[in-house]
């Protein structure tokens, strides 16, 4: 028996010691890219106050970095906010621990750390600006939130039946959800019509207030570049979606999404739709 405590304890020493080297090296290429950022970091900190940290593989050679300078230009219109972007390696080695840590247990691919206040995103996530939205949403939803705590109520009004119960998830399921394995057993069995009657924009945004707002405002802040009939419709007053619509004017109130929102979503009919450029266009001749 004794011999087993021995070899277990071992074996976790072993363990434990393995993943501080692996951190010391994350640790020392992240110093390195501090003091002496590539040519493509600069540029994406400068002119869109964009921080991208990972390896050069990853971020230089692996990603479309267009696509997240393009999400940050749209964030910038709405104001000013520096967006933390960390691009793990797909080499378990050289990720950070709490990335090796999602990776062993957690499927989502792109996720927001209210701790660093920065986004993490996987490779495969940077070629879908929406992913990229949503995960932007959060850091402005937290950010906003700091100065006005009272969207986050504001909000949960929408989300409650005529009995005042929540309309979301309860938050058990909502963190069994994020579990490699166990969140297939917690989906809910709603269809997306019916979550739309509810005033959610997908199932996913029924989670919890804070997936509802990144998912509703990506979706919004989407729009004006890739067409999405389902979404165009939702977000129509002429639905009489009460909910949705008071989503909006929240965010539209809290700068979430552009105050214009409305003239980009009457310009964004599918029957003249204008090949992508239509957001900042309209954005930018609003502003002038």
């Amino acid at each position: 028996m004794k011999n087993w405590k021995k070899i277990i304890k071992g074996i976790g020493i072993g363990v434990v010691c393995f993943h501080l080297a692996t951190q010391v090296v994350n640790w020392t290429n992240d110093l390195k890219n501090a003091f002496f950022p590539s040519r493509e970091r600069t540029t994406l900190k400068q002119e869109f106050n964009v921080a991208v940290s990972g390896w050069k593989a990853d971020v230089e050679e692996g990603s479309s970095l267009g696509l997240l300078a393009d999400v940050a230009y749209r964030e910038q219109l709405l104001g000013e906010l520096e967006l933390k972007v960390s691009i793990p390696s797909r080499n378990y080695f050289k990720k950070s621990l709490f990335q090796q840590i999602r990776y062993l247990f957690m499927p989502s691919n792109a996720s927001y750390d209210t701790v660093t206040k920065g986004i993490t995103v996987e490779q495969n996530i940077i070629i879908s600006s929406r992913a990229l939205s949503h995960e932007a949403k959060h850091q402005r939803t937290f950010y906003i939130r700091e100065r006005h705590p009272e969207l986050i109520e504001r909000w949960k009004a929408f989300a409650t039946d005529e009995n005042g119960k929540t309309l979301y998830y309860s938050p058990l399921r909502g963190f069994l959800a994020k579990f490699r394995g166990i969140n297939r057993l917690v989906r809910g069995k709603e269809t997306l019509e019916e979550n739309n009657k509810f005033g959610f924009i997908t199932k996913y945004a029924r989670t919890n207030v804070y997936e509802d707002i990144a998912e509703l405002c990506a979706e919004a802040d989407e729009l004006g570049c890739f067409p999405n009939p389902v979404a165009h419709s939702l977000f129509n007053p002429e639905q009489k979606n009460d909910r949705i619509i008071g989503k909006i004017k929240l965010a539209k109130e809290y700068k979430l999404i552009p105050a214009e929102f409305s003239e980009i979503l009457e310009k964004t009919q599918y029957s003249n739709y204008l090949e992508g450029e239509i957001f900042t266009d309209v954005l930018v001749a609003a502003r002038k």
